[in-house]
Formats: structure tokens, C-alpha cells, sequence
């Protein structure tokens, strides 16, 4: 059967047509790649080698495959396009056609194998001149054979009847990868002799490189992915067991030791990603064939190779087509440097010690090449990768390096945090205690322990009793207390061995209080790092004898003494802070009946301090730490599993349940003032935080009180309960939020008894239809709204952070189907209640997916939403929760099969009609009320915007197109005061060309462009695209006449709010040219004193200060990014600055020219541009200097500072 297939399949095949195709070509125009994808085709229809075998593993039947013999015909068929009377043009043919006809085959057999590859690498090699001899013909024939060599070294060998190793096989690969990238390497000046007579280089592997380097990056490209192909053909190798053959891995060393000669020098980033990518995939592959003969494997060799890249210095291109990152190059270095398979303890030259050592080069240099913080931190979390799970394999050298560093730049980072400096700093300190604690935990039955824990603690520990204030003092309890909080007991013991007799020393200190106050915070520290060991030793912590036990009582004992002492108010805090942290942590059985009773006094402190009147501002601090301390005490009290005496302490425990927490509750919610009960609030919120028992409680009991005094219409402390709760959802973490949702009293009740809900009065709408609706209000009733409308957007304010999060499906649903039921609304009433639900409808539709029920449901809702959005009357807070709504609705709610666009429905029956009445009724009125109806415009154009951006988020299609035309009819209302866009059956807007409204409109559709393009969701590719709509029509305006441009305030105000909200590496360089000119114009325009003669403003229609300001905010952005082609203009921008400094009309304008001034000096690199300015400004800042605002007077002294 296989035979008669063969028969079939054979005269199928175009031999003879492809060689014809190869034979006729006298150029490299035709597509020689169509001809190999042609052959990967049909060769990868063929038959492949095929076995049949019977149940006792005897083969019944084999074939062989086709792949071999038509391969061979095909090499024989092509034979003419390589003679002497053929032209490198017919040779590129032929090598793509074999190429594909490689490619398509599934196995090949090891004598096709190697015939192929031996005559691919003679191409490989320079050739001889012939008549279309050209470098390039030269060049693209052996990129060619390489190509076809790569796929011929991925085809799988396939097992034969003959004794074939694995090692023949793999020696094959690596010689012909190995040969065919030398090979590509020679040049034309390498003599015939150094190549023997089968196409092999004579040369040492060695000398490659010289020639590697002179490649272009495509060609090199192309040799790197030849050795990349021998990796992956090794590793389709699948071993029995151990490799024994010494010769094997010999070439296999020096394959790697081959491949990381190509790394040396690469500066490429494509091509060094590619080559760190190899090498991650070589150790993968490489590395299980030396399990018995780790010392061959030239480890060093590829640390060699990597280790000058480390750190990755890279910056991507504005436009990174190709999507190389740092992060991505780093993360492939690192990758290599964590490859310690073969590391053996305590050995200086493995991957580790030297990985290791070159990472801290980093972080401690010499003093003229200090890393900056960013480097520092990130050298840290390059060590946290480095050493997770391998500290133990560090020399005795290394570690101690590591020690030393690690305290040196925790010093650093702790002291930076001290004077003040966050943010970077703070992070550091952070990342070392983080790496700290790791290090000590993983060495705890290591030999290592005495040199990274014991050591330092040994010889640090004194300063603990003399100086624990000092900075070094401070620092050195920081990073023990990181030590102790490994998680292992031998850590444990021995930090609270040497460091806490040393403490109490300290603590024992008459008259000298901040030393007091150090060792305390110290010990309290060390307390709560105790606990922190238990969480990390998942409780696995040896905790007989226990390691608190010489220590709670006697330090209990010295605190209470302190904690009853007429000392400064920081030093009770911090001896405050140390009692709360034992008290914590200290478990059942370890103290006396005597330090039980000062604890149980104590807390009944903490709560008096919490719950008595607000008086005594002296005393602001301490009581602020009792509330939080208090309320977490409150939290373990209650927590499940907690076994701190506070939980397992009978006595204890009664106290804080049954008295404490009532006590403070009562207080949070019967306060006289709402300053009185927030201490009160906190200290609940807190323990709502550590136990949800308590959380369960607290917010069921508020949320029941709050709904009472609504109902009845007490409404003198309904904000202050709200307000509670509101505290307590944003700091009681998610226990609280959970509470909210599973409590009694849903959030919907509460809006139906604050908008008078009536089910009889809803049914009797329902019948009556529109009628109702026609009944005059009554003044009270009216009052009565205004008041529910008040006291309900207040109530639900601090309702808002219980919304964050996906909620419960039952809440989901009772919030919807109230919506449902007065969407739209059909009374006043309804108005109300509508109103006060939807901003917590729009925090549900942001954060939540809703069944296909509910969505369904959604598309109804669009018209009426939209109508409350717009219409003057509503009030702006419902206003802003429907536009809140309508975006969500549109964003995430849409299906993805869904052709049309929600927005459609909203946009053509309700929002652009209203735009266009609104233009109407502009033109109409007088100039005494257009302010008015100026800002009803923009409002609906803002919310045209909101609309435009939510549909650009969503990427379908259809919104796609509904974005576009919604950005460009703001971009012409902008430029031109019309648009010919019409999104819906109306007309579009048009203005009179000298209108003074016009202008008013320009501004307002400017500002809501700059809306649509603030929106921060969804992919940046539609902001990209929406910018440059903007950025076209605005080049197209820049064809316009002098004056007509110069008198435009649309266009200054568009290019405005685009250089402010665009981000700079999106701007290409025409655009940044046109904005800066723009800008320069339009300071003229507004700043200039004869500005009033050419422009007609009026105060009714444009805010002037607010576009000088914005002009002012956009140039000081476009110098901060673009200071060269900014410079043009500072003949403009600095004697204006200087004019309003001089005017002093507004503080505003002047603390923006004041930054101008300073970001130009900052930013402007040529000093001689300069120098014109220098002393006018020195003049009139002078002049300045006595300005009554003290803030002012900084940034004038700033300023003058940077001029001088």
C-alpha cells in the first residue's frame, strides 16, 4: 500500500517545475519565499515513517518514510542550479526551495542528514566570484544556506535499523551549527585554504568572532538562530539515565563555550535578547547531561559572557515596534545568573558566589560611582531573586559580604526615612528587611547563621544599652528586629538573648528620655517581631521554654512605672507603643496574677483616653495611638485562633467584650460632637479590622440605629452615624465590608424611608399613568424633597467604599431591581429616590459583572439615564452618578456580539438633540444671561465626551465609529464654531463666524475634547487614535491666514488642553513644532497689552484668568518635555511671565509665571539663551520679595535662586 502511494504521490510532485523556476530567475525581485512555502507544503503532505507492532512488541509491519528519497530526488533535481553556468541569483532559489522542503518534512534519516547539511555549509562559505557576482548576491545566497541549515538541524533524526547514539546525533548538530555560524563569519579575505574540501572552516572556533561583529544585526540574527536551533534539536533528546560519555559532554562544553563567545561585545538589543533567551534555553537543555560530571560544565565561561550586561542599560524607543523592554531584557540576565543547578556549597567560582558578588558591586560601589536609589532598590530585588531558597550554597566570604552590605544599605535607607526623605528611600529599608528576614531563615541549620545572624547581633547588641537613640542605634533595632523575624527559633532566641537585657538597660535610664523613649519603641518592636516569627514558621516555632517568658513581666513592670511618670507626651507614646505590642503578643500563662492587673488597668486607661471629651490638645497624640491601639487590642480579643492573653485570658477577655467595647461604641454614637465620637469611631473601625465577630456586630448595630432615626425623622445625628460607618468601612477593612453587605438593613432601605417610598402610592402611578404627574407641588413638599435629597446623597457618601469591591449577588440584585423600578422616573418622589441610589448603581456597574438578565435590562435604561444627565433641572450630584452610569453601561456591559453600539439610542433621541436646542436657545438670549446658558452647553458637551470615551474603551467596532465621530464633531465645534457631524436626525451646530458666542462654544467643545482624552480605562491605542484626529484637523487650521488663526481662541484653547493631557511620547515631532508654536501665539494673544484691540471678550461667555492659567499650565508641560524646541520662544514666554509678576493681578497667574520662570532656567541647557533675561528677572523677583504671602516668598527665593 505504501509502494502504490509512492507511486501515486510522486509524479504529483513539481521537481521539475520548481527547478525551471529556479533556472529562469535573473533577479532577486520574484517572491523566493512563495517557491519554499510551496515546498513545505508538499512535503508536508508526504508519508511519514510508520511501525505496526502486536501485542508482544514483535513488528508486524514497517514502511520507511518518503520524506528521504524524494528529499534526495529533489537535491538531485536541483543539482543544475548550483553548477558554474548558474548565477547566485538561481542558488538563492534552490536554497529556498530546499528550505521549505526541510521545513515540511516530519524526520529525516541520519545519511540525508548529514549529506545535506556537509553541502549547506559550503554555501555557508565565501564563494567564488561569478557572473552576477555582486557582495549583496554574495551576502543573500549564504544567508540562504544558513537559513536552510537552521531548519535542517531542527528536523528530528528519525531510529533506524543501524546503531545510532544519541552522541552521533548531537555531534552532528553541534558540528554542522558550529561550522555553518564560522562559516558565515569568514570573509572574502580568508584564503581557500582555510576550508578543507567538504566546506569545514580549518580555523579555530575562536576566531569567529572578528567577523561575527562586522555582520549586520539581521545576518547575526541569523547565526544566533542557528545555535538556537541546535539547543532545541538537543533537547528533543529524551534520556534513560545518566550520561557516562566523557566525549559527549566535552562537545557539549565547548558548544557553550562556543555559544557564550557570541554574547561578547552584543550590543544589539534584539539580537542580545535573543542571545540571553538562548542561553536560558542551553542551561534547561544542557545542564541533565552533566548530572555525574558537574566540574566540566563552563560555568564560569557563561558568567563571563552575562555578567558585563548586569545591570541591563537599556531605554526603548518612543515608537518600541519590536517590544524590547529593560525589565524584559533584565528578566532574561537574571535568568542565567539564577541557573545554580551545579553549585556546591561553600565554592567561590559557582554560579552563585559569582552572580552574587557582582549584584552587591552594585549596590555598594566606590564613592564616584554611587548607585542612585532606584538602583539600589532594584539591586536589592535582584538579590531576593538571586538568593530565594539558595543562601546556603554562599562561601563563608560571600556571606559576610552580603552582611555587611545588607546593613550598610539598610542604614542608609532607615536614615534616609529619619530626616525625611521617602517614597525611594522608605523602599529600600523595606526591600532589606525583606531580604534580611529571608537570609536568617533559610540559613537557621546552616553553618552560614553564625556569620549573617550571630555576628553582627554580637557585635552591635552594646550599642542597644548606650545609645539605642542614636541613628546607628536605631537602625541597628530595626535590622535585629528583622533578624528575630525570620520565623526560626534559633533567630528568635538568640536576638532576644543578646538584645533585650540591653534594652532594659536603656530603659532603666533616669532623666535622659529620649533614650527611654528608643528602648522602648525597641522592645516593642521586638515583641511584635515574636509574632511575626510565629506567622512565618507557620507554626512550627519551638515555643517550650518560651521565648517571651524571662522577659514580659520585668519589661511589664518597668513600662507601667514610665507609663505613670510625669514625661514628655512622645516619650508616653512610645512606652504607650510597647505596652500595646506586649500586651498583644504575650500569651496565657507566662505572667502573674500582679501583671494582670496592670495590663487590666491599662486598658481601662486606653478606653478613658478614647471616650472623654476632646480638651486637651497637648494630649492630641497620645489619644489618637489609644483609639487605633485600643480598637486593635478590641480586634484580637475577638479573633479566631489568636492566642495572645487578651483572647485566652478569661478575665481579659470579659473586660474588653463586655465593658470596653460597649463603652466605646455608646461614646462613638452618643457624642455631643462629631470631633468627640471620632476618636471613638476610629477605635471601632480598627477592631472591626482585626475581627469579623466584631465587624458582624458593629455595623448591624449602626446600620439599625440609622435606618430608626430616619424613620422617625431624627435627623440631627443621621450624618453623624453615616458618618461612622463610613469610617469604619474605610478603615475596618474587608470584615467591614462584609458586615455592610450581609447586615439587616440593606442600603435600599434606607433610600426608600429618606425618598418616602410608598408601595400603594408606586401601584396607583403604575395605573394612572402620566396624570399624577400633572398635580401641582406644594411648597412644603418641595422642601421636603430638597431635604431627602440632601440628607440622601450625604448618607450614601459614606456608603461609597463598601462599593470597591465585587459585591454579594443578592445586594446586586435588590439595588437593580430598585432601579429598575423608578427608572424613569415617574413623580418627584421618584426623582428623589433615584437620585440618592445611583452613585452607589454606578460604583455596582464599575466593579461588578451582572447576569445576562440584568445587562439585557440595561439597553432600556440608556434613554432615561441620559435624559437625567442633561437636563438643568436635575440635581448635579444625580447629574454626574447617571453620566457615572451611562459610561459603565457602555464600557463593560456591552456584549461583544452586540452590533450596535448602546450609546446609539441616548445620543439620537436625548443628548445631541438637546446640544442642538441648547446652541438654539444661545444665540437667542440676551448677553446678561448667557453665562448660564453657556455653561448648560458645555455641561451637555462634557457629557457628549463621557459618552465618546466610553465607547472608544469598549473596542467594538461599532463604538469605535461612534467615538470617532463624536471626537471629530468636538474638534470642529472647537476649530471652526460648527461641524459637519451629525450624530443623530437633527441639524448640525452652526454659529455666526463673528459671534461672541461662538467663541464660548470653541472653549466648551476644547474642554470637553480634553474630557474625552483625560479618561484613563481601556487600551492607549484609542487615545492615540483620537489625538491624532485632533492633531490633523489642527495642522489643517494652520493653513488658514494670520489673522483669522491669531484670533481663534478654539484652536489656542484645543492645543492647550492637548499639550496637558497627551502623554509626550505619543507626540510625534511635527506636532510638538505646531503646539509650541500655537502656545506662543496665544500668549501673545492673551497676555499682550494691545491684545483688547484685536479680540472681543466677554466675561459672560469666557473665563479669562482660567485660560490664561491653563496656557501658563501647557507651556510650563511642553518645556518640562520638549525644552529645544520650546527654546525657540523665550522671547515670548519670559517677558510675559515677568509682566504678570510685574501686574500682580492675580496670585494664581503669578505662582504659575513663578514656575515658568523656574522651569525654563531648570530645562533650557544652552546658558546663553539665557542671559538676555537674566537681569530683568533678578529685578523684578527682587521686588518680590516682600509679598505678604509667606509660601509666595519661597518660590520667589527659589526662583531668584536658580536665575543667579
Amino acid at each position: 500500500q505504501h509502494q502504490q502511494a509512492m507511486s501515486k504521490a510522486s509524479p504529483t510532485i513539481p521537481f521539475e517545475q520548481w527547478r525551471e523556476s529556479c533556472m529562469q530567475q535573473n533577479d532577486l525581485s520574484g517572491e523566493a519565499k512563495a517557491l519554499r512555502e510551496d515546498a513545505k507544503s508538499v512535503f508536508g503532505m508526504l508519508f511519514s515513517a510508520t511501525k505496526i507492532m502486536d501485542r508482544n512488541g514483535n513488528t508486524v509491519m514497517e514502511t520507511k518514510s518518503s520524506h528521504n528519497e524524494l528529499l534526495a530526488q529533489l537535491i538531485k533535481e536541483l543539482d543544475p542550479c548550483f553548477s558554474k553556468e548558474c548565477i547566485h541569483v538561481n542558488r538563492v532559489w534552490a536554497l529556498n526551495c530546499l528550505d521549505g522542503a526541510v521545513e515540511g518534512c516530519e524526520t529525516l534519516s541520519f545519511p540525508i542528514f548529514k549529506l545535506l547539511g556537509t553541502f549547506l555549509l559550503s554555501y555557508c562559505s565565501p564563494l567564488e566570484e561569478e557572473a552576477d557576482f555582486s557582495e549583496d548576491t554574495e551576502e543573500i545566497v549564504r544567508d540562504a544556506a544558513v537559513s536552510c541549515l537552521k531548519s535542517l538541524i531542527e528536523t528530528p533524526v528519525e531510529e533506524n535499523d543501524t546503531v545510532l547514539t544519541n552522541a552521533e546525533v548531537i555531534q552532528q548538530r553541534v558540528t554542522f551549527a558550529q561550522t555553518g555560524v564560522t562559516n558565515r563569519c569568514a570573509s572574502d579575505d580568508d584564503s581557500p585554504e582555510d576550508f578543507d574540501d567538504q566546506g569545514y572552516s580549518l580555523k579555530s572556533s575562536a576566531d569567529f568572532r572578528g567577523g561575527l561583529s562586522l555582520l549586520p544585526r539581521s545576518r547575526r540574527s541569523l547565526c544566533f538562530s542557528l545555535i538556537r536551533a541546535t539547543v532545541d534539536g538537543i533537547g528533543t533528546i529524551q534520556l534513560d539515565g545518566p550520561v557516562e560519555d566523557d566525549d559527549l559532554c566535552a562537545l557539549l562544553s565547548d558548544f557553550t563555550k562556543f555559544a557564550t563567545n557570541c554574547l561578547h561585545g552584543e550590543s544589539d538589543p534584539r539580537c542580545l535578547m535573543q542571545l540571553l533567551a538562548m542561553l536560558n534555553a542551553l542551561l534547561s537543555i544542557f545542564l541533565p547531561f552533566f548530572n555525574s560530571r558537574k566540574d566540566t560544565f563552563p560555568t564560569i565561561a557563561i558568567f563571563d559572557a552575562v555578567a558585563p550586561y548586569y545591570p541591563i542599560q537599556f531605554t526603548p524607543p518612543p515608537n518600541n515596534k519590536y517590544g524590547i523592554t529593560r525589565s524584559g531584557l533584565q528578566q532574561a540576565l537574571m535568568g542565567i545568573l539564577t541557573t545554580n543547578s551545579f553549585d556546591s556549597k561553600g565554592d567561590r567560582e559557582s554560579m552563585l558566589n559569582l552572580a552574587c558578588g557582582v549584584v552587591l558591586e552594585r549596590l555598594i560601589p566606590s564613592s564616584d560611582n554611587a548607585p542612585t536609589d532606584e538602583e539600589k532598590l532594584e539591586t536589592i530585588e535582584d538579590l531576593i531573586l538571586l538568593l530565594r531558597d539558595q543562601c546556603y550554597l554562599l562561601s563563608p566570604e560571600s556571606m559576610r559580604e552580603l552582611s555587611n552590605a545588607l546593613m550598610a544599605a539598610h542604614s542608609e535607607g532607615s536614615s534616609g526615612v529619619a530626616f525625611g526623605k521617602s517614597g525611594p528611600q522608605k523602599s529600600i529599608a523595606d526591600a532589606c528587611r525583606t531580604l534580611v528576614s529571608m537570609v536568617a531563615a533559610e540559613l537557621e541549620v546552616s553553618d552560614l547563621w553564625e556569620i549573617f545572624v550571630q555576628e553582627p547581633i554580637q557585635n552591635d547588641a552594646p550599642i542597644l544599652a548606650t545609645s539605642p537613640q542614636s541613628t546607628k542605634g536605631r537602625n541597628t533595632i530595626a535590622y535585629f528586629a528583622c533578624l528575630a523575624a525570620s520565623g526560626g527559633h534559633r533567630s528568635l532566641k538568640f536576638t532576644f538573648e543578646q538584645c533585650m537585657p540591653q534594652l532594659i538597660i536603656a530603659l532603666k535610664e533616669d532623666g535622659d528620655e529620649d533614650k527611654i523613649s528608643a528602648a522602648a519603641l525597641g522592645i516593642g518592636a521586638y515583641f511584635s517581631s515574636y509574632q511575626v516569627a510565629v506567622e512565618r514558621s507557620g507554626g512550627k516555632l519551638c515555643l517550650n521554654p518560651h521565648p517571651l517568658q524571662p522577659y514580659s513581666a520585668a519589661v511589664l513592670d518597668i513600662l507601667a512605672d514610665l507609663f505613670a511618670s510625669k514625661m514628655q507626651q512622645p516619650s508616653i507614646i512610645a512606652i504607650y507603643q510597647a505596652v500595646v505590642s506586649l500586651t498583644m503578643v504575650t500569651p496565657k500563662g507566662i505572667l502573674e496574677d500582679k501583671d494582670y492587673q496592670i495590663i487590666t488597668k491599662f486598658l481601662e486607661d486606653s478606653c478613658s483616653l478614647v471616650i472623654k471629651p476632646k480638651c486637651d490638645k497637648d494630649n492630641d497624640g497620645l489619644r489618637q495611638k489609644a483609639a487605633q491601639s485600643l480598637g486593635a487590642m478590641i480586634g484580637i480579643a475577638n479573633q479566631v485562633g489568636s492566642s495572645s492573653l487578651l483572647k485566652t485570658e478569661e478575665r481579659i477577655c470579659d473586660l474588653i467584650n463586655n465593658n470596653i467595647l460597649s463603652v466605646v461604641m455608646k461614646s462613638a454614637i452618643e457624642a455631643s460632637t462629631t470631633s468627640d465620637a471620632e476618636l471613638g469611631i476610629v477605635s471601632i473601625a480598627y477592631a472591626c479590622d482585626g475581627s469579623e465577630k466584631v465587624a458582624k456586630k458593629v455595623v448591624n448595630e449602626l446600620m439599625g440605629i440609622l435606618f430608626e432615626k430616619l424613620k422617625s425623622g431624627e435627623h440631627q445625628d443621621v450624618l453623624r452615624i453615616a458618618k461612622a460607618v463610613g469610617i469604619i468601612l474605610k478603615e475596618g477593612g474587608k470584615n467591614a465590608k462584609i458586615s455592610f453587605h450581609s447586615a439587616e438593613v440593606d442600603p435600599v432601605d434606607i433610600i426608600k424611608i429618606v425618598g418616602h417610598w410608598d408601595d400603594n402610592l408606586i401601584q396607583g402611578l403604575m395605573k394612572a399613568g402620566m396624570s399624577l404627574l400633572q398635580l401641582p407641588q406644594s411648597e412644603q413638599e418641595l422642601e421636603e424633597q430638597t431635604t431627602a435629597t440632601y440628607y440622601g446623597h450625604k448618607v450614601m457618601s459614606h456608603f461609597l467604599h463598601a462599593y470597591d469591591d465585587p459585591l454579594p449577588d443578592v445586594r446586586i440584585q435588590t439595588l437593580f431591581d430598585f432601579v429598575c423600578h423608578v427608572l424613569p422616573p415617574l413623580s418627584d418622589w421618584q426623582t428623589v429616590q433615584l437620585g440618592i441610589c445611583l452613585p452607589l448603581f454606578a460604583r455596582i456597574l464599575q466593579h461588578n459583572n451582572l447576569s445576562e438578565n440584568m445587562t439585557t435590562k440595561l439597553n432600556g435604561m440608556m434613554e432615561p439615564l441620559a435624559d437625567l444627565a442633561i437636563k438643568e433641572q436635575t440635581n448635579t450630584k444625580t447629574r454626574g452618578a447617571a453620566a457615572s452610569s451611562m459610561f459603565w453601561i457602555i464600557y463593560r456591559h456591552q456584549s461583544e456580539t452586540n452590533e450596535d453600539c448602546m450609546s446609539n439610542t441616548a445620543l439620537q433621541e436625548s443628548i445631541f438633540p438637546e446640544i442642538m436646542n441648547r446652541f438654539d436657545r444661545l444665540n437667542e438670549v440676551q448677553a446678561e444671561t448667557s453665562k448660564e446658558k453657556v455653561e448648560d452647553l458645555k455641561n451637555s458637551l462634557n457629557l457628549l465626551a463621557v459618552v465618546g470615551s466610553a465607547a472608544a474603551c469598549r473596542g467594538h467596532p461599532s463604538s469605535t465609529k461612534m467615538s470617532n465621530d463624536i471626537a471629530t464633531f468636538l474638534i470642529e465645534l472647537a476649530l471652526q464654531g460648527k461641524s459637519t457631524i451629525s450624530l443623530s436626525h437633527s441639524k448640525v451646530p452652526s454659529t455666526e463666524p463673528a459671534s461672541i458666542i461662538k467663541k464660548a462654544s470653541q472653549l466648551a467643545a476644547a474642554s470637553a475634547y480634553s474630557t474625552m482624552i483625560s479618561c484613563e480605562y481601556g487600551s492607549p491605542f484609542w487615545r492615540q487614535r483620537i489625538l491624532h484626529l485632533a492633531l490633523k484637523a489642527m495642522q489643517a487650521a494652520m493653513a488658514e491666514s494670520y489673522v483669522d488663526y491669531f484670533n481663534c481662541l478654539g484652536k489656542l484653547s484645543l492645543a492647550t488642553h492637548i499639550a496637558i493631557k497627551a502623554k509626550p511620547s505619543i507626540l510625534p515631532a511635527s506636532s510638538t513644532s505646531m503646539l509650541s508654536k500655537t502656545l506662543a501665539k496665544g500668549m501673545i494673544l492673551l497676555f499682550k497689552k494691545d491684545a483688547g484691540d484685536r479680540v472681543e471678550f466677554s466675561p459672560e461667555t469666557v473665563d479669562m484668568y482660567a485660560l490664561q492659567e491653563l496656557i501658563l499650565v501647557a507651556q510650563i508641560r511642553l518645556i518640562t518635555f520638549f525644552p529645544k524646541e520650546m527654546g525657540h520662544f523665550l522671547d515670548i514666554m519670559v517677558p510675559i511671565a515677568l509682566r504678570i509678576l510685574s501686574q500682580q493681578k492675580s496670585i494664581g497667574l503669578m505662582i504659575l509665571a513663578l514656575q515658568l520662570l523656574h522651569t525654563i532656567c531648570n530645562k533650557i541647557v544652552n546658558e546663553q539663551d539665557l542671559i538676555q533675561f537674566k537681569t530683568a528677572v533678578e529685578s523684578i523677583l527682587g521686588d518680590l520679595s516682600d509679598h505678604p504671602s509667606s509660601l509666595f516668598r519661597q518660590m520667589v527665593v527659589g526662583t531668584r535662586n536658580i536665575w543667579s
